[in-house]
């Protein structure tokens, strides 16, 4: 284990405001999962420590945080966060107390391993890091590290959890590093081979078939590369292909249509569709521009069409600022046009009257754009049967201490230091995962990158990848 870092998660200004929460309630805290990750990529690769909540969740990202508390206390926590932590009620937390945190780590280490995925920072100490998590970061490298003996767990025995996923959890940690270090990326194609081998001789597509939990996460996960993906083509789209034919998985509809990403009913269903029409526009109507002003700041890039939303119970994402019940909805489309800047939304239902709410966004590959936004309030009034958004489009600011980003480190060369590609790549045996590095709200000199594949020189590097790819 190393300490490759000296920062324990208040020292960092993302999650500063922890610290009052933490005195408030005699807890600690510990954030895990793809923010935390994200966060060591970060702070290995440009060292921009400035890096906000935004930024370490784009698109449908979480926050994972465990507190030391216990589980009853989870929702006034989750309240105090939302008070002092700068952003946080413009992100998705998954927060959760010691006990559900200690079953949610006996489950991950009888899992498929991720070091990258394992990193965690820490409210009280400079946390340790794997030694090979660190020599992913320093090599550009994502490991797997698959369970040898996944089916005899408990997991897969009640059917709560796919050995599939840890590879869709690994291609979006390599997806994530390319980004953060502007550069090419190897995954460990020996191990994707053996996970892809043995979902293809197993009964996992069956599992998948009859468990919409399952389903659900499957779509998750894959909404999360293909919403950074203008191209899902070669080894990675056959992949995708491959579990397709169990279950549905996210597709980045065509220009003109938003992928949707929402909150989980009974069964398959969602609070919104999949897909839903952004044909935008900038004629917000006569009665609109008479009743509202918008801020000069901001122009007006669209209002998309409406969007169907369900009744039903959703998991809790806990309280708004107003004290109502916070949901989100997430979407990604390609616009075409200039990506960078700040993308913000406002909510109007089909008679066109304004409803209150937070949304956030950022821009994706190809003149692409995600949005995340609160509809909560939305769904408590009387016309929630169905939403129309208003994408607003402005200028970033830029926060971060140049300086900062090019003073010598131990802990990394920092932006292009060592690296001069203008590009990154996620390298799976000939696949290639490309783009350029990313921002969400305020670097405006970057960009949310995404993929490409192709088929060159496979066969030469990995007869065992290319048998297996090729029976998709």
């Amino acid at each position: 284990m190393a300490r490759p870092w000296s920062y324990t998660l208040y020292d960092l200004p993302a999650f500063a405001g922890l610290e009052t929460v933490g005195r408030e309630f005699n807890v600690r805290f510990r954030l895990f999962g793809g923010a935390a990750s994200r966060l060591a990529m970060a702070l290995w690769h440009d060292r921009r420590l400035s890096r906000t909540l935004v930024d370490l969740t784009p698109f449908a990202s979480d926050v994972d945080l465990e507190h030391s508390g216990d589980d009853a206390r989870t929702a006034e926590i989750q309240a105090a966060i939302d008070a002092y932590v700068v952003d946080a009620p413009w992100c998705r937390w998954s927060l959760v107390g010691h006990q559900t945190a200690a079953v949610l780590r006996a489950r991950r280490a009888r899992s498929t391993q991720v070091p990258l995925r394992n990193i965690v920072f820490e409210s009280w100490r400079p946390s340790e890091v794997d030694d090979q998590a660190v020599e992913d970061l320093r090599s550009l490298s994502v490991s797997i590290q698959p369970h040898p003996r996944f089916a005899e767990t408990e997991a897969r025995r009640s059917e709560t959890d796919l050995e599939i996923f840890g590879l869709l959890l690994a291609l979006n940690a390599a997806t994530d590093l390319a980004f953060a270090a502007d550069a090419p990326v190897n995954v460990d194609t020996n191990a994707a081979a053996l996970l892809l081998g043995r979902y293809i001789r197993s009964d996992d597509a069956a599992v998948l078939a009859r468990q919409p939990h399952l389903r659900r996460r499957l779509y998750y996960l894959t909404a999360a590369l293909v919403a950074r993906s203008p191209r899902t083509d070669g080894p990675l789209g056959r992949i995708l292909t491959l579990l397709n034919e169990a279950a549905p998985i996210a597709q980045l509809p065509p220009r003109g249509e938003a992928m949707v990403v929402s909150a989980a009913l009974k069964g398959d269903s969602f609070r919104a569709p999949r897909t839903a029409g952004m044909s935008l526009t900038s004629d917000l109507g006569a009665d609109f521009e008479a009743a509202y002003t918008i801020d000069p700041a901001f122009e007006v890039h669209g209002v998309s069409q409406a969007v169907p939303l369900q009744a039903g119970p959703a998991p809790s994402s806990g309280l708004d600022l107003l004290g109502r019940p916070r949901e989100f909805l997430h979407l990604a489309w390609r616009a075409g046009g200039e990506t960078a800047g700040v993308t913000t939304a406002f909510a109007l239902d089909r008679a066109n009257a304004l409803h209150q709410g937070f949304a956030v966004g950022g821009p994706l590959p190809a003149g692409g754009r995600w949005l995340r936004m609160d509809i909560g309030g939305f769904l408590a009034s009387e016309s929630a049967q169905a939403i129309r958004i208003g994408v607003l489009q402005g200028d970033a600011i830029d926060e971060a201490d140049p300086e900062e980003a090019k003073a010598p480190s131990a802990i990394g060369p920092g932006p292009s230091a060592a690296r001069p590609e203008s590009r990154a790549a996620v390298v799976l045996e000939g696949m290639e995962v490309q783009g350029e590095i990313s921002p969400q709200r305020y670097a405006a000199d970057e960009q949310w990158g995404g993929f490409s594949a192709y088929d060159e020189g496979l066969a030469e590097q990995q007869p065992q990848v290319q048998n297996l790819i090729g029976e998709v």
